[in-house]
This record gives C-alpha cells, sequence and structure tokens, in this order.
C-alpha cells in the first residue's frame, strides 16, 4: 500500500491525475518524489502474531503464507517446532524486492547487497529489520538526486528506446 498525500496535497482526480480532485480543467499541484516521497506500507498481517517487546528471542511455530521460499520452514513447519519469527519477515521482505521487483526492472542494482544479506539461508546471519532499515537509509541518502528521480524500466523497455532512438536509414 502506499501514501502519496505528499505528493499531491490538494488531491488528484482519480482518473485523470492531472487534474484536481474536484474535476477542474487546470492541472493538479503536485511535487517531484524526492521532495514529497511517498511513504510504502506492507500490510494484510490478519495472521500475525504480537509478541512482548521485551523477549529478546521471542518463538513461535511458523504460519506457512503466500511465500514458501523461506528456508526455515521448506519443510513441515510443525516438525520444526517454535522459531523466531522475525528473521522470516526480512527473508519475505528481501524475496518479495528480490523477484516482483529486481527481475523485473532496471535501475535499483544499489539494493543487490543488501536483498542478498536479507535472503541468505541462514536466518540467524540475516541482518535485523532495524539494521536493513538504516543500511537502505545509508544507500539512499549516497545516490544522487537525478538517480532518485528515475523511474524503473523494464528491460523491454530498453529495446524499444533503441528502436526509436536509432534513426533508420534506407538501404
Amino acid at each position: 500500500m502506499m501514501d502519496a498525500t505528499n505528493l499531491y496535497p490538494d488531491g488528484f482526480h482519480p482518473v485523470s491525475q492531472i487534474r484536481h480532485a474536484s474535476g477542474k480543467p487546470d492541472f493538479a499541484k503536485h511535487y517531484t518524489r524526492t521532495r514529497a516521497p511517498v511513504k510504502y506500507y506492507f500490510i494484510d498481517y490478519g495472521i500475525s502474531c504480537v509478541f512482548d517487546p521485551e523477549d529478546p528471542d521471542p518463538r513461535e511455530v511458523p504460519i506457512r503464507a503466500g511465500d514458501k521460499s523461506a528456508p526455515e520452514i521448506k519443510d513441515d513447519p510443525e516438525d520444526r517446532g517454535p522459531i523466531n519469527p522475525f528473521p522470516t519477515d526480512v527473508y519475505y521482505i528481501g524475496n518479495l524486492i528480490r523477484t516482483e521487483i529486481k527481475e523485473d526492472y532496471r535501475g535499483i542494482d544499489f539494493m543487490n547487497e543488501l536483498v542478498a544479506d536479507m535472503v541468505q539461508a541462514d536466518p540467524t546471519k540475516r541482518p535485523t529489520m532495524d539494521v536493513v532499515v538504516k543500511r537502505f537509509e545509508k544507500t539512499r541518502l549516497s545516490l544522487s538526486g537525478w538517480k532518485l528521480m528515475k523511474r524503473l524500466r523494464k528491460p523491454e523497455e530498453d529495446q524499444l528506446w533503441l528502436l526509436t532512438a536509432v534513426p533508420m536509414y534506407k538501404q
């Protein structure tokens, strides 16, 4: 889920994003993503558990959710017994970035090392989510404004660009 209220402070038309929410024919006031960053949220924790924040190593029998690729739950979770679920959450977010974004889009190579750490087979070697957030923020701050403003593109768009950018000559 995303919250782009800062991007369009007065809202925008549901069909035409360049118009006001009221439908006025002039352009909706908007900012760039670097000036008014969009906030993204991972939601739908209907099968989640609440743990005591004072417990340094909470344990729970894993629930096989939509992503069944986490190494620690490949086998029947009931056979393994309770585990700390937080490294698995780190794996799930890393795997989502790897399979739904990195494999389909160009321009986010700066995430390679962090994602690789998040999806390590050994859950004890994965960074905590706090470390992930700090590393991502450090990486984000190291990127240029131009890099941050650039939209993600699919590999096939490179080929389309070449077809339109390279002039065709008569033979």
